[in-house]
This record gives C-alpha cells, sequence and structure tokens, in this order.
C-alpha cells in the first residue's frame, strides 16, 4: 500500500538539506549521514523533495494508511514504514468529493478515497533551527476542497521563516458518516468525524517526524 501541527505554538520542524529536492531509536548526532541534499529522514522512512529558490519542498507526504477497504469509515492508522526513499515531489490524490465550489482549483486532477497527505513548505537549512510551523486544513463546508489548491501553498510563508503546511482530511460522507453499527466497532462507542481525526493525525506528525529532538527518529 502507498503510503506515507496548529503547531500549536512553536514546533521544531527541521530539514537539514540545502535544497528542497517498531522500535525506535534517538536520533543520531548526524541525522543527514547518508542523505542527498533534497532528502529527509522521517520517522517511517527517507523521502525526498525538491528545492526552490531556497525553500525545500515536499509534496505528497502521507501521514496515515489509506483509509480504504476495511480502514474505510475508521479512525486514520497508524503510517507503516517504508524501505528505501520515497519520492514526495507531487500532491496526494484530492479526497473525493463533488464539484460544489466554482472557486476551487486543485494542484491534481486525481480524486481517491486514498487522500490522507500532507504538504511542507520549509525555509530550515540546518537540524537546529527552531522555526515556529503553521498548519492549514482547507475550508469547503466538510464537503469539498484540498490542501492542494493554489491559493494555500506556503512558499510566502516560509520565505517568511515560518514553516508552512497544508494537509488533506477526508470530506462530506466519506468523513463525517455516522451510523450505530460503526459506533459498535469502536472502543469509545462512537463514529463519524473521521475529517477531523485526520487534523488530529496530521498534527504530531510533523513535530515528531521532522526534527524534534525529543522526537524519536528511526
Amino acid at each position: 500500500m502507498k503510503r506515507i501541527i496548529i503547531s500549536i505554538t512553536a514546533a521544531l520542524l527541521v530539514i537539514g538539506a540545502q535544497s528542497c529536492g517498531g522500535k525506535t531509536t534517538e536520533i543520531q548526532d548526524n541525522p543527514r549521514e547518508g542523505l542527498t541534499e533534497t532528502q529527509v529522514r522521517t520517522v517511517n522512512g527517507v523521502l525526498e523533495g525538491i528545492d526552490c529558490s531556497g525553500v525545500k519542498v515536499f509534496k505528497g507526504v502521507a501521514f496515515a494508511e489509506a483509509p480504504v477497504g476495511e480502514l474505510r469509515w475508521k479512525a486514520p492508522q497508524p503510517l507503516k514504514n517504508w524501505e528505501g526513499v520515497r519520492m514526495a515531489v507531487e500532491f496526494g490524490p484530492n479526497p473525493m468529493q463533488e464539484n460544489l465550489f466554482g472557486d476551487m482549483m486543485f494542484g491534481t486532477k486525481e480524486m481517491s478515497e486514498d487522500c490522507l497527505y500532507l504538504n511542507i513548505w520549509t525555509p530550515s537549512k540546518t537540524w537546529d533551527e527552531k522555526l515556529p510551523v503553521f498548519i492549514y486544513f482547507n475550508g469547503g463546508g466538510l464537503m469539498a476542497g484540498s490542501g492542494s489548491e493554489p491559493r494555500y501553498a506556503g512558499m510566502t510563508f516560509a520565505r517568511n521563516g515560518v514553516i508552512a503546511i497544508t494537509a488533506n482530511y477526508r470530506e462530506g460522507i466519506f468523513g463525517f458518516f455516522s451510523h450505530p453499527e460503526l459506533s459498535k466497532e469502536t472502543e469509545y462507542n462512537g463514529s463519524g468525524n473521521y475529517g477531523f481525526l485526520g487534523h488530529l493525525a496530521a498534527t504530531p506528525t510533523t513535530s515528531q517526524s521532522w526534527g524534534n529532538r525529543q522526537a524519536r527518529c528511526r
């Protein structure tokens, strides 16, 4: 399966790059060891992004397993680790939705239930920078929208010293369908709000995976 906060105050997202392109162990003294300038090591594996004139951009970064099949109408499940380098240069699919709003333009034409991806714009150049992190979840009445919309792109934030993130979440029936039979399947005896649970799932991903020295990294 192909996969791979707001930051409420200030979080560390550090990518020691000069260009944009189990068990856990403590982050090593040299977390950049063995990586190219456009790569970053997350808790799940290595990603490769692109450099945009000094701003590193990572697109289509999965933050949970694909919510399809048996995982449909369930809380987001932790992402599995992967081997090798996963490319993060294109937006992940937009959430399933109707064409409700004429002003919505997307960075990808693809639409899928497999939509739990975030996008990152970061100006950080060293492992030890402590930059503020801003995450934005699109509007659209919980029925439509995507983190790939160009109007939400984080380049301006990044050029002003802020790490910017946009994240998808399940929309409409896929994100907010509630039913007694689904509620019986959960420990908390409830269902629905899968879209908001996606917000929560995306939020710790940044502080844990992207450089917090108190986080643990594979």
